[in-house]
């Protein structure tokens, strides 16, 4: 319940960020951000992994081989608590701060309503509450493409290297440096088409064993061995896969129906492209990779925030903000129910040092 009476919260910000005599929505957007962090400090056998990175801290050794923990996670971990001797909340304390406040400067960056941005954030991203690793690799790679991917690409790169040492499958941000160009629609939807028809003959599993086993690191080669071996008979929805293109085809029909609105921004056609590039990334990987797409998705739908607040002050020149808001508050609320009450969830009742709820 605790996790829902948060939810809530920064809906219920969410709502008074849109009134006229609002004049404290950064300071809501703050305490919200805050109350994330408390809340990611003080859990306790919730959430996404906990008891391997809890373990992973409170008996840290660097030539601990149980854990393929990436290099700078690692030293980071080395650090707090080996030499400074925090303890397990201490460090999540310090790590989830640098994460929201890494999403505190994108996102004032992206949109005069922060707080609608972060409803959005939390609802996508609350599946991966606890996974300390990758929550950061994605904030590290939303910031870079931000502040830096359109006219920095060096500094965009290093932010990118960053991440990647926190979590390998970060290396994705890589391709989107090739997006920032005009790319036919026409192109993408062949595109489209020809990662369907690989999927659907297998020869998408055929080819992506063959990238990583033969080009791929060997940790990354040895990882996917693992996920190969592990995930074997995995059953596809195919009724999902329809829900996810529709999930994943709604933002770019919106960017595309809006046009006009929305094409003097710098970042107009890299943010199309990318959602394209989502889109493109699920048709191929779902099905026989489908480890691979649930962790690559949210590298990407992380993305469609941009595209939904920009949106707001478009749809408040039309007359239909209301309908809008609306509109992304049930979406919202429908990304938070499916990670949150789908099979035997991590966070109900959600566990915390000193109760549970």
């Amino acid at each position: 319940m605790l996790i829902i009476i948060l939810f809530l919260l920064i809906l219920l910000f969410t709502i008074i960020e849109h009134q006229r005599k609002n004049n404290f929505h950064q300071a809501f957007f703050i305490f919200s951000l805050f109350s994330i962090v408390l809340l990611e400090s003080i859990k306790f056998d919730s959430g996404m992994d906990f008891w391997n990175t809890y373990n992973h801290y409170q008996f840290f050794k660097l030539n601990d081989t149980r854990y393929r923990y990436e290099f700078l996670y690692k030293y980071l971990v080395f650090f707090f608590r080996n030499i400074l001797n925090f303890s397990y909340p201490f460090f999540l304390f310090f790590y989830y701060s640098v994460i929201y406040g890494l999403y505190y400067f994108s996102l004032n960056k992206v949109t005069k309503y922060p707080i609608s941005a972060l409803l959005l954030l939390f609802a996508c991203t609350v599946g991966l509450f606890g996974s300390n690793r990758q929550l950061l690799a994605i904030a590290l790679g939303f910031f870079a493409y931000v502040y830096f991917l359109k006219d920095k690409k060096i500094f965009y790169l290093a932010f990118v290297l960053i991440a990647t040492l926190f979590h390998y499958s970060a290396f994705l941000y890589v391709f989107l440096l090739f997006l920032d160009r005009r790319i036919s629609d026409k192109i993408w939807m062949v595109t489209i088409v020809v990662f369907l028809l690989l999927n659907i003959t297998g020869f998408n599993l055929k080819i992506f064993n063959f990238i990583i086993y033969n080009f791929a690191p060997e940790k990354i080669s040895d990882i996917i061995r693992g996920y190969n071996t592990g995930f074997p008979e995995m059953q596809s929805n195919y009724y999902m896969f329809i829900i996810g293109i529709i999930r994943r085809s709604l933002p770019i029909f919106l960017m595309i129906r809006y046009k006009n609105f929305l094409q003097d921004k710098s970042y107009y056609q890299l943010l199309l492209n990318t959602l394209f590039f989502s889109l493109a990334t699920y048709v191929f990987f779902f099905g026989k990779l489908e480890y691979m797409s649930s962790r690559v998705s949210i590298y990407f739908i992380i993305f469609e925030i941009i595209l939904y607040v920009w949106l707001i002050p478009v749809m408040n020149k039309i007359y239909k903000k209301n309908y809008y808001l609306l509109f992304l508050i049930l979406l919202a609320s429908i990304e938070f129910v499916k990670y949150v009450f789908s099979g035997s969830s991590p966070f109900i009742p959600f566990k915390t040092l000193f109760f549970s709820f």
